[in-house]
């Protein structure tokens, strides 16, 4: 478990963040306010370059009466910035399970769908090497992985399908607001780590961000 968030806390804020009966849940509640944002770093992590991770599940449904081929899968920026670099609070580690499907290179300037590890690890375009199409009621479950290693970002994912001997463009995001993901930043102005059984705040000396 992994947040950045846009602001620091406050100095009550950090004494509930560092009591050792508060609950993972309760933490992401207090960071909610300042735009905490989850993260997850890859498994062969580089904190030279910043790369951070953004994990989501989003599910494909068929709405319309007539099949459905997608054509094509894209993320679209909303919005760029520098890193969020309010708080950084890193918890105990919690397993991803899902085997990730596609991905978005949130840097690049090909912003299509691609086949990802789960290292996070590009490669070819995600929609060459699959043929999708979706009936009506049906349902598929998609894993998806976005990479920043340099900004905070505000996104949504478009798809492109085939119905009615047209193309037609259907946007995803998060229930009306677009899926944020954020860089490592050079330097936090809070850090907190969990040590032993509670999240103790690091002093400026010894604070990570990017090296």
């Amino acid at each position: 478990m992994v947040f950045a968030t846009a602001t620091p806390l406050s100095a009550q804020e950090k004494t509930q963040v560092t009591l050792p009966e508060t609950t993972l849940q309760a933490i992401s509640n207090i960071l909610a306010p300042h735009s905490g944002l989850r993260m997850a770093y890859p498994l062969q992590l580089n904190r030279t370059n910043g790369r951070m991770l953004t994990r989501l599940r989003v599910d494909l449904e068929g709405r319309r009466e007539n099949s459905l081929l997608i054509k094509e899968i894209k993320a679209r920026i909303i919005r760029r910035a520098p890193p969020l670099a309010g708080a950084f609070v890193n918890g105990p580690p919690q397993g991803d399970g899902d085997v990730v499907q596609l991905g978005f290179d949130l840097d690049s300037s090909d912003l299509s769908a691609r086949e990802t590890t789960v290292q996070g690890e590009f490669r070819g375009r995600y929609i060459d090497s699959k043929f999708i199409t979706l009936q009506r009621g049906e349902q598929i479950p998609i894993n998806v992985v976005a990479a920043t290693a340099k900004y905070y970002c505000e996104w949504v994912i478009e798809v492109t399908v085939w119905t009615n001997g047209r193309d037609q463009k259907m946007t995803i995001d998060d229930d009306g607001r677009p899926f944020r993901s954020t860089a490592l930043a050079n330097r936090y102005r809070q850090e907190f780590w969990f040590q032993a059984s509670r999240f103790i705040e690091i002093p400026p000396k010894n604070r990570v961000g990017q090296r």
